[in-house]
């Protein structure tokens, strides 16, 4: 529910203002692919207007139409409610925050019941975390760094525990990454064939060259901390079977990956 709310926000013109950065980039990058805009700058002039006049949230409505969802949570969000126990993680000291470790945000959200570690575990649509401080923001003893939120009030402590080691404190703020690493645009889409391409075994395809160098890049220098190269093959294999040919990279340390 909760990240539901922040992109309806924005396809009204709101939400966070890294949301915003971040959903524009990767719309224009697709605009771009599909040939409906000739330059980026023009791609958001696009986008920008389909949420000023209305035709995003629209389009919105109709997609959860289509589902079977309930299309007036489009324009009312408060429909979408968060679930009943919370709690909110302060900080315990004055100072600047100098990094947050969204993998470790990412397992505090999946112990609260946003995510699973086997298929068969049931998700809690209403569990999550919303973060109040960001990267460079300068906070005081007591100010709250996130509110989290689960159906079962015994989960709340050790995810709140896991939610403050996220968090580093400094004396000093430090320069902010950018948020767009990057963008690597193919000239022609990176096919299901070029994902198999990727397997070492099959080195006769003549898209190999191409998928591994594109791959590589990736895992080289945007890898996820912590999590094993081989675990990030398969996710960005699985990624590639359905790509279009290009990838918009974000993070919000610079060192993650969010294709």
């Amino acid at each position: 529910a909760l990240e539901t709310i922040e992109a309806l926000e924005v396809l009204h013109g709101g939400g966070p203002e890294d949301l915003r950065e971040v959903t524009l980039a990767l719309g224009s990058e697709m605009l771009r692919a599909a040939g409906v805009a000739r330059s980026t700058a023009q791609a958001e002039r696009q986008l920008e207007r389909a949420v000023r006049e209305g035709a995003a949230a629209n389009k919105m409505s109709e997609i959860v139409k289509a589902q079977g969802g309930d299309p007036r949570v489009v324009e009312e969000p408060d429909r979408l409610k968060p679930a009943r126990y919370q709690v909110t993680v302060a900080a315990t000291k004055r100072g600047f925050i100098t990094g947050v470790d969204p993998l470790e945000l990412g397992y505090a959200s999946m112990g609260l019941g946003a995510g699973r570690t086997r298929a068969e575990e049931p998700v809690d649509p209403g569990a999550g975390i919303r973060l109040h401080a960001q990267l460079g923001d300068e906070v005081r003893a007591g100010d709250a760094l996130a509110t989290l939120y689960s159906s079962r009030r015994s989960l709340l402590q050790p995810g709140a525990a896991r939610t403050l080691a996220a968090f580093e404190l400094g004396k000093r703020r430090r320069a902010l990454p950018s948020r767009i690493i990057g963008a690597i645009r193919l000239c022609a889409p990176l096919s299901l064939r070029s994902a198999r391409a990727l397997n070492p075994r099959n080195h006769a395809s003549n898209e190999a060259p191409r998928a591994r160098h594109f791959l590589g890049f990736l895992l080289k220098h945007l890898g996820p901390p912590g999590v094993p190269r081989s675990m990030t093959h398969v996710s960005l294999l699985r990624c590639y079977e359905r790509s279009l040919g290009l990838a918009c990279l974000s993070s919000n340390r610079g060192n993650g990956i969010d294709p």
